[in-house]
């Protein structure tokens, strides 16, 4: 039996939660969207998520700023943090703050952490990310 996973993603870009939201829950996952960091924070202190997605550039609150604030108020999920304009200062910012790993969205980078750390075989959805 497949397993399940539950997971957040969070991007101020409608087109990518409609896509990756579409894509996780196809491949039987259960998938909660959310277009702002401040909004994500309370969702993630609320609800237990198996992994969560972040992009970082957002207006307002960015998604290292969500990463630093989840990692301070206890939340135990794993955070992939994505983005389009990915460099490597922004890479080891997010490791350090506690990222299990970034995805540049522009070259669909394939996080194989973020397959281990939800228990999902390579094949699965998470594997083309």
């Amino acid at each position: 039996m497949p397993i399940k996973a539950h997971l957040l993603i969070v991007d101020d870009e409608a087109n990518t939660l409609a896509s990756l939201s579409r894509a996780f829950r196809l491949a039987g996952h259960e998938a909660t969207v959310c277009d702002n960091a401040a909004k994500a924070l309370e969702l993630a202190k609320m609800q237990n998520f198996d992994l969560i997605l972040s992009d970082v550039v957002m207006p307002g609150k960015d998604g290292l700023t969500l990463l630093e604030e989840l990692k301070q108020q206890g939340v135990a999920a794993p955070v992939v943090m994505m983005s389009g304009q990915a460099h490597i200062e922004m890479a080891i910012r997010a490791t350090r703050l506690g990222a299990i790993d970034c995805a540049s969205t522009a070259t669909q980078t394939r996080p194989s952490a973020t397959v281990s750390a939800v228990g999902l075989p390579p094949t699965g959805i998470l594997a083309w990310m």
